[in-house]
């Protein structure tokens, strides 16, 4: 499907996976390290499973993502998964894996787009909603290992 998308990243942090987890675990500390997220806002007051949260996206390209997050698997420190609702609708899920030298961090994300004007250009501009996501990602990582220096 034109309007489905599917990525794998992998990142790697000098910190502990606990450490990392604590960032990557928790979308209201996204806009303090990345960038692209210009707002997260907390929809209930649970943790773990079942936690939702309402995020604004603004990434490269001139248009703004509006969804949220629900917690669907919470394994501390090593599987943190959210179903995604909004302008984008599937899952993302974290991986952490301890390494030698701090934390392997593996992103998957499956979702299509629940925004009518994304749809409607996805048989032309897929690919570039794709090189949009990837500097999302690459400045996600690059603020990470900040915070976690940081630290």
């Amino acid at each position: 499907m034109l309007n489905s998308y599917r990525f794998r990243e992998f990142w790697t942090v000098a910190a502990p996976p606990e450490a990392a987890w604590q960032l990557v675990a928790d979308p209201t500390t996204y806009p303090r390290w990345w960038s692209e997220f210009v707002e997260v806002e907390r929809r209930n007051d649970l943790d773990g499973v079942g936690a939702r949260v309402a995020v604004h996206v603004k990434a490269t390209l001139p248009y703004h993502m509006r969804f949220e997050l629900e917690a669907t698997q919470r394994d501390e420190p090593r599987v943190a998964e959210v179903r995604v609702r909004g302008d984008l609708d599937g899952m993302m899920r974290w991986t952490l894996t301890p390494a030698a030298d701090g934390t392997w961090l593996r992103f998957e994300e499956e979702v299509r787009t629940g925004k009518r004007l994304l749809d409607l250009m996805a048989p032309v501009a897929k690919p570039l909603f794709a090189w949009n996501h990837g500097i999302m990602m690459r400045h996600g990582e690059a603020g990470l290992r900040r915070e976690l220096e940081a630290r």
